[in-house]
C-alpha cells in the first residue's frame, strides 16, 4: 500500500482541525453537563458570564 501525498495532507488537516476544535468542544461539553452551573450563585443567571452592572 502506497501512501499518497494527498492522504498525508488530509491527515494533517484533520489533525489541525482536531487540535483547534478540542478546546471549543470541551467548553460545549462542560456547559452541557452543567459543571459550570454549580459555580454561579443563585440569582446571578440574568447576566450569565457578563460583567456585573455598575
Amino acid at each position: 500500500m502506497k501512501i499518497e501525498r494527498r492522504e498525508i495532507v488530509a491527515a494533517g488537516g484533520l489533525a489541525a482541525f482536531a487540535a483547534g476544535f478540542s478546546q471549543t468542544l470541551g467548553r460545549m461539553v462542560s456547559n452541557f453537563t452543567g459543571t459550570e452551573e454549580a459555580r454561579i450563585a443563585p440569582g446571578r443567571h440574568i447576566h450569565g458570564r457578563s460583567a456585573e452592572p455598575e
